[in-house]
């Protein structure tokens, strides 16, 4: 038996109509006289609304046509809807969840009139729910784009929202086609490297050239000016797991109540993965004997990463699935390795963050602790993996079957970052060096 459509809201006066359960925000006579249209209420993926959020929308809608009305009525009303108007536009911000950005997609059209209002434009056309091409227009329309965001891992997505913070605070109202190279090369050079590591301002001037690019695509621009900026080369973090600090660290975890963490730092040292990639992994994917996954940065390159599961390793998954026996919680989807017990939840990269931070200012103040272990990072786990590889004769050109970093990554590795450390390894190419030199007959003792 078929159901019935939803019945329409009753008591709204928004502008909702609900034609067998496909809502519609329809202007009054005052708006349609100022020229504003009605619009279909659908997803990005074309289901319709709920109720719920057909309201919610249609209230937005009907609050931006009432100031769009007001203010091209004039008068002294007329000015200070204007000013209203100006307050409201400065104050946008970019979209942070789903439902908001389906919410500014919904009422882009309504919010370009408003600027083309206050800007004294009111020919101005639509352009991809855009407003006036500034710099801030621009971040807005990128962080709206359902293709861009589909594209996006929500990791990426929380880095560019944050540096187009850190863009629109220096060129906000700045027109995106008057944006020079010199602008962004003296901001770089001048600012952002004063505030920043090196790290975090070159990803900056990444998420800038992303969102030119967007603004390329919709022809805002002839060309993009984020072109040979010069970026500056982050430094190696040249530093790395020993044998000794993975056995102190992890045995120390045991005992304090930190199984979960020397879990994680286990599979980091043996598999060479993220740590978010080990958040995700369930014990299931690592029951044979190589875990195959694709990691959270590779998945639109589709470059998978192979790891076997090594001894050190193995122990820790059976210690896990053991615990995972007396668990009070029984996972349906499968059981996550990485578990904190204290939430009875998966772990993500920030609770995991959080519990490693924890774990190791206890570990320091203990006597086990290695005098150097307070320069060590989750992070480090990955680079000391390919140290590992590449001691144990693993050629570079084999080692990204294993974790997943591309060639290129890692020589970059262990030309910056390690060999420089590995007093042994040039010992030992000396040794070979003496011994070439006796076979060719040339003492240098």
């Amino acid at each position: 038996m078929s159901r019935k459509p939803l019945a329409a809201p009753g008591n709204t006066r928004n502008g909702l109509k609900w034609r067998d359960g496909r809502p519609r925000w329809e202007p009054s006579p005052a708006s349609r006289k100022a020229g504003l249209s009605g619009v279909d209420l659908r997803a990005a993926g074309g289901a319709w609304l709920s109720r719920g959020e057909a309201i919610d929308i249609c209230d937005g809608r009907t609050l931006w046509a009432q100031g769009i009305r007001e203010a091209l009525a004039g008068g002294v009303a007329g000015a200070d809807a204007l000013a209203d108007l100006s307050v409201a536009l400065d104050g946008l911000r970019p979209p942070t969840d789903d439902f908001s950005r389906l919410r500014r997609s919904l009422v882009a059209d309504l919010i370009d009139r408003a600027r083309a209002v206050v800007e004294a434009r009111p020919d101005a056309s639509p352009i991809r729910g855009a407003g006036p091409r500034t710099v801030r227009a621009m971040t807005e329309g990128y962080l709206a784009d359902e293709r861009i965001l589909r594209r996006l891992t929500p990791s990426t997505l929380k880095a560019y929202t944050g540096q187009a913070k850190r863009l629109n605070a220096r060129f906000g109202n700045t027109p995106v086609a008057q944006l020079t190279r010199r602008q962004l090369v003296d901001w770089y050079e001048d600012a952002l490297l004063d505030e920043l590591t090196v790290a975090t301002a070159n990803q900056c001037m990444g998420a800038t050239a992303a969102f030119l690019a967007w603004a390329f695509d919709q022809e805002w621009i002839p060309a993009s000016p984020a072109v040979k900026l010069g970026l500056r080369s982050a430094g190696g973090r040249l530093v790395f797991w020993t044998f000794e600090h993975e056995r102190a660290f992890v045995a120390w975890c045991d005992g304090a109540g930190f199984e979960d963490v020397a879990d994680g730092v286990a599979a980091g040292l043996w598999t060479g993965a993220r740590i978010g990639d080990i958040c995700l992994a369930d014990l299931a994917d690592m029951a044979g004997a190589a875990w195959r996954f694709t990691p959270q940065k590779t998945v639109r390159k589709g470059q998978e990463a192979m790891p076997a599961i090594m001894p050190a390793l193995r122990s820790r998954l059976d210690r896990r699935a053991a615990a995972a026996l007396k668990d009070t919680v029984r996972h349906l989807a499968g059981t996550p390795f990485l578990w904190d017990f204290r939430t009875n939840r998966r772990h993500d990269t920030k609770s995991f963050y959080y519990r490693f931070k924890a774990a190791k200012a206890l570990f320091l103040a203990t006597p086990e602790a290695p005098a150097d272990f307070a320069g060590l990072r989750v992070q480090d786990t990955r680079d000391t993996c390919i140290t590992r590889l590449f001691l144990a004769d693993v050629a570079p050109a084999r080692m990204w079957t294993w974790t997943g970093h591309s060639q290129k990554s890692i020589e970059k590795i262990l030309r910056d970052h390690y060999l420089v450390l590995r007093e042994e390894g040039a010992l030992e190419l000396a040794g070979k060096l003496t011994a070439w030199a006796d076979k060719q007959g040339v003492a240098i003792a």
